[in-house]
């Protein structure tokens, strides 16, 4: 039985397990709803006659939401609670999600983007920190980690559902659905989310705001993690980005370079689950920033493969392997390092400054082909990002 900060009797354990499953499939849902707009692109481009600056517009506003959301809509969860920020952004997802699908324009898509963004960008946050707080100290990592693994999830998922609503309805229909979904677990969160006990104790006797995370006493901690999720969401973003469009250059196809971006979550799934074992049983940061390593090591190997499809595909899923792990395990750390009254204030911040790194990433990325640099000097430069996070987060502990 897992001892957990709400006590230890089975009917608590019962409600801990329900919260975090609830909390993963929010999770999924999450993924889904990110992205919605490149499953939908395709249909929308044809409609408005929609170039790719635009597309690419359309699949940063998203980006851009998130990241205020992150920054500024998830710290109320320290002051209002986990709860019913979780169940406000839920509401906002939804009414972004049906405005997207009543969009008539690349204007309106665009707003209602950034609207479901803001929801997404505040939820993340705020399921991050009340999983950790339904944990025991002891499998927190693996918990936060088994609820993040329902982001690649979803997003897997959402191509296949995504795949079989454009074949029958429209584009309009895959925001129908995301907006539904996301409405109807909102009845779910209200009753199986109660507020940690951690939070309630903490809530009412210590000041709470943005420039807690920035004290004296954090503010090596803080920027340390600042300057990791920077680094590594650079990176992530690039892969996630890119990898499928190269593959299909490689000659793979468009069925093969979806498939390449299927293996890669998948990897990203396993790798997510495997390290928030491992990380119950060694130390957590010196296995992050092995993961960072090795994910270099891989993009190395997937630069230096000239024409040995089956290598590139194993590399492909290695890559997803360790950058997902990568990511992920910033996300389990951060919990550790704030006390429960600013915790979602941390977390916030922490993605937020990281969204800055998944907007620059593809965009650095998109510069450098444009330049002619070859695989192999792209994905190596581009995986240096994750080796200095992985200096940064192992000096982590020592601050």
């Amino acid at each position: 039985m897992i001892e957990t900060s709400t006590g230890q009797n089975p009917n608590g354990v019962k409600l801990e397990v329900m919260a975090i499953s609830i909390c993963m499939v929010i999770n999924m849902l999450d993924g889904f709803d990110v992205l919605a707009i490149a499953f939908a692109a395709p249909g929308i481009s044809s409609e408005w006659n929609l170039g790719p600056k635009d597309i690419g517009a359309l699949l940063s506003s998203g980006l851009v939401g998130m990241g205020i959301g992150s920054l500024f809509l998830a710290p109320l969860a320290d002051k209002f609670g986990r709860r019913i920020i979780i169940l406000v952004c839920l509401m906002v997802i939804s009414i972004g999600m049906l405005g997207s699908a009543l969009a008539a324009n690349f204007y309106q898509m665009s707003a209602t983007r950034v609207f479901t963004g803001l929801g997404i960008g505040g939820m993340l946050a705020s399921l991050n920190t009340i999983v950790s707080e339904y944990s025991s100290k002891k499998w927190r990592e693996l918990a936060v980690s088994v609820m993040q693994t329902g982001y690649p999830i979803g997003a897997t998922i959402g191509g296949v559902v995504a795949a079989y609503l454009v074949t029958f309805y429209d584009w309009r229909a895959i925001f129908y659905f995301g907006s539904l979904m996301s409405f109807i677990m909102i009845p779910f969160a209200l009753k199986s989310l109660p507020e940690p006990k951690e939070f309630l104790r903490e809530v009412k006797s210590k000041s709470k705001g943005i420039l807690a995370i920035v004290s004296p006493e954090l503010r090596a901690r803080t920027f340390s993690l600042w300057v990791c999720f920077f680094m590594v969401m650079f990176t992530f973003y690039f892969l996630l980005s890119w990898t499928p469009k190269i593959m299909t250059g490689l000659g793979v196809g468009e069925v093969g370079a979806i498939n390449s971006g299927v293996l890669m979550n998948v990897g990203g799934i396993i790798g997510a689950v495997i390290l928030g074992y491992l990380a119950s049983k060694f130390s957590p940061l010196k296995l992050i920033a092995s993961y960072m390593v090795l994910c270099v090591v891989m993009m190395i190997g997937f630069g230096a493969i000239a024409e040995n499809m089956n290598m590139l595909l194993i590399f492909v899923f290695l890559m997803g392997f360790f950058v997902f792990g990568s990511m992920i395990g910033l996300y389990t750390q951060v919990p550790a390092v704030y006390p429960a009254h600013i915790r979602n204030t941390g977390t916030g911040w922490a993605i937020g400054v990281g969204r800055l790194g998944a907007i620059f990433g593809p965009i650095s990325a998109g510069m450098l082909m444009q330049a002619q640099w070859g695989r192999l000097e792209l994905f190596t430069l581009l995986g240096l990002p994750l080796l200095i996070s992985a200096f940064v987060i192992i000096r982590l502990k020592h601050q």
